[in-house]
């Protein structure tokens, strides 16, 4: 299988992803939160869930960046770069 690159994802357990996002964004590099898993929201409460909240893990301390088959090694490198100089700190 080939990926199609629709989307890249980071999880760091040191990751605040609302400082995160709002530290990319001031340098000009779009991102933002993981999906809110479908069992935490309001419609879904109350409803049968079968799960080991891994997922819930990866809301709390990931994030989605750029992606995309046209993004080139010179700009993966330059967001790694900010997300390690900025987010993680």
């Amino acid at each position: 299988a080939l990926s199609n690159r629709w989307i890249t994802a980071i999880h760091h357990p040191n990751l605040e992803p609302q400082k995160a996002v709002e530290a990319l964004k001031s340098q000009g590099i779009e991102s933002r939160m993981i999906w809110k898993p479908m069992h935490l929201q309001p419609v879904f409460e109350g409803a049968t869930v079968h799960t080991r909240n891994w997922e819930v893990e990866l809301f709390q301390t990931g994030i989605c960046l750029p992606s995309g088959s046209n993004l080139k090694e010179d700009a993966v490198f330059h967001i790694i770069h900010r997300i390690i100089n900025a987010a993680l700190t």
